[in-house]
């Protein structure tokens, strides 16, 4: 939408995770959509992309809305699902996710949650620490962060739990065979610096795509 282009939003995204911190601060231009900001987070969570998800937010007047990749779906569709199987009220406005820019629900919206395979059920808060208006903020940028992330497919909360314990007892009989999933898995601890560079080169990729 015009007039996100000179704005740009400073985001603190945690990662529920019981009793274990896991969060990233970003800052990213208003001007990218939802679509952008789920790759983002995929680049900071050193995760790649191999589920659905969507983003939930609740305007100040009590409308919720629902962003996502519908792929081909009319809205339409997604709203009729979820007044089936969904006894909510009232019921969420579906929005596509590469449609709907940052600047249409922040900041008005200052709190959203972002859900990451339905399966393992990763659930992210996301709180906006601050908005810059008339600043020029070209790519998304990992201000900081701490915490270990899961790997894909871990097994929600408790494959996570499980996978930690056996990676720390290199006398459990699984720690081998745990060591060659996580490296097939590319999986990797938290290092800023490195998550830093993981962003700055699916950036460049993402502009040579779209710019050649």
């Amino acid at each position: 939408m015009a007039g996100n282009g000179n704005t740009a939003f400073r985001f603190r995204v945690t990662l529920r995770l019981d009793g274990r911190e896991c969060w990233r601060e970003i800052l990213v231009p208003a001007s990218l959509t939802f679509f952008d900001l789920h790759a983002v987070l995929q680049e900071c969570f050193m995760w790649y992309g191999e589920h659905l998800f969507c983003f939930c937010a609740t305007f100040p007047n009590g409308k919720q809305v629902q962003v996502e990749e519908l792929w081909g779906e009319e809205p339409s569709y997604h709203e009729a699902k979820y007044e089936q199987y969904m006894p909510v009220e009232p019921l969420p406005e579906v929005r596509v996710a590469s449609e709907t820019e940052l600047g249409d629900v922040f900041p008005k919206v200052r709190t959203a949650r972002y859900y990451y395979d339905y399966g393992d059920d990763w659930i992210h808060d996301i709180k906006l620490l601050r908005t810059y208006r008339s600043v020029h903020v070209a790519d998304p940028q990992l201000w900081d962060g701490a915490g270990d992330a899961p790997p894909e497919d871990v097994g929600g909360v408790y494959g996570f739990e499980r996978f930690l314990d056996t990676l720390g007892n290199p006398e459990d009989e699984e720690h081998d065979g745990m060591v060659e999933w996580a490296e097939d898995q590319m999986w990797d601890r938290f290092t800023l610096n490195r998550h830093r560079e993981r962003l700055f080169r699916w950036h460049k990729h993402r502009d040579m795509m779209l710019h050649g």
